[in-house]
Parts: structure tokens; sequence; C-alpha cells
């Protein structure tokens, strides 16, 4: 994907909003979360050793699915903290 251009200095904008939706105008871009340079569809990238929670699915009230910086997965009641 283009890098990141603030829509302030002038940069064209790869995000399209309508219906209520905001939407990337191509299926090719890549998201980045804590980077600048992502590397696939969804990149969520911490701080070298990080262990707490850096990515999670939530309802607000439970997390559902949850990965740690440190590898580990908890999906349910389920958690993996070793290669499945």
């Amino acid at each position: 994907g283009a890098a990141w251009a603030p829509l302030a200095a002038g940069g064209a904008s790869p995000w399209m909003t309508g219906s209520g939706k905001t939407y990337l105008l191509t299926n090719t871009d890549n998201v980045g979360v804590g980077t600048t340079t992502p590397l696939y569809k969804l990149h969520v990238s911490s701080a070298a050793g990080e262990a707490g929670i850096i990515m999670a699915v939530s309802t607000g009230a439970v997390n559902m699915f949850t990965v740690k910086g440190n590898g580990d997965v908890t999906a349910g009641n389920i958690t993996a903290t070793a290669p499945l």
C-alpha cells in the first residue's frame, strides 16, 4: 500500500466512507496499527518485549479472542501457551 499522507498536507486518502461504513478503496491495501509499513491485510505491531494483550476481539464485556506479545493466544476458555 501507499505510505501515510496526512490529508491536511494535501495527501490523497485510500479510505472511502459511505452508508455508515469506512473501507479501503482496493482489496490490495494493507492496514497497520503500530506500524507505518504494514506487511499484511491487518498488521498489528507492538513495542519489543510487550507481554500484555496486543490484539483482542471483544464484546466490550468479554474478550473472545486475544493475542499477547509473548505469543500466548486465548480463544474463549482455551489458552495456548505452546505452538499448536
